[in-house]
C-alpha cells in the first residue's frame, strides 16, 4: 500500500522520534485480519512485537485493517497519558480518515505518525516524556 518513498519517509520520522525519546511506534497496514477482533488482534501484534521499552511501555502501534476500513491505535501505558484515546481518535479522524477518503493510504499514515510524533515531541521538550 506504501509506495517506497512513503515507507522511507515513515522510518525516518519513527527513527528520528525513537532517537530522541526512546519511544518506539510501528505503523502497518493489512488487507485483513479474517474473522479476527480489530482491538484483541492490535493488542496481541503489539505484545508479539514488543513494540516499547520494556522498563518504560513506551510503543505505539497504528493498525489499518483495509478490508474493515478501521484503524486501531494501541499506545503501551508508558505513552497512554500523552497518547490517549482521545488524542488518537482526533489524530485518525483528522489525519487519516480524509487522506484515506481519497484512497491517499500512504500520506494518511504518514499524517497521522507525524502527529503522533509531534504530540510526543512537545512532551519530550516539556520534559514529560
Amino acid at each position: 500500500v506504501f509506495s517506497s518513498a512513503e515507507k522511507e519517509y515513515l522510518n525516518k520520522m519513527i527513527a528520528s522520534i525513537e532517537d530522541s525519546s526512546s519511544v518506539q511506534i510501528a505503523a502497518v497496514m493489512l488487507s485483513s485480519i479474517g474473522k479476527e477482533k480489530p482491538k484483541a488482534f492490535t493488542s496481541e501484534l503489539f505484545q508479539k512485537w514488543k513494540i516499547g521499552q520494556s522498563d518504560k511501555d513506551n510503543g505505539m502501534l497504528i493498525l489499518t485493517l483495509m478490508d474493515q476500513r478501521r484503524t486501531e491505535f494501541e499506545p503501551g501505558y508508558g505513552l497512554e497519558p500523552i497518547l490517549s484515546d482521545v488524542i488518537c481518535n482526533q489524530i485518525g479522524r483528522q489525519k487519516l480518515v480524509p487522506y484515506f477518503k481519497k484512497k491517499q493510504f500512504g500520506t494518511g499514515m504518514i499524517k497521522a505518525v507525524a502527529a503522533a510524533v509531534g504530540v510526543v515531541a512537545v512532551q519530550v521538550a516539556e520534559g514529560l516524556a
